[in-house]
């Protein structure tokens, strides 16, 4: 169901909705979808890593890693946050 266009089926996508901290999805929607790059959406991929590194890291990313990388691109932290 993922591909690019003018808003067809195809530029639909389901989103497993879950509660912070949750173990589990509790609901499904559908989302427009434009110009995407499909990564890691299956939870079930666990041992799978990103193709690029972030802050010396390819899984297990928490906000502190991005936080790392703000000076990079010129984003103050406040405004990251």
């Amino acid at each position: 169901m993922i591909a690019d266009g003018a808003m067809r089926l195809k530029n639909v996508a389901m989103l497993k909705m879950a509660a912070l901290h949750a173990r589990a999805f509790e609901s499904v929607r559908l989302a427009p979808l434009y110009d995407t790059l499909t990564t890691r959406v299956f939870p079930e991929l666990h041992n799978d890593r990103m193709a690029l590194k972030l802050a010396e890291k390819d899984n297990q990313l928490r906000w502190a890693d991005f936080e790392t990388c703000t000076p990079t691109i010129d984003l103050p932290l406040r405004k990251a946050r």
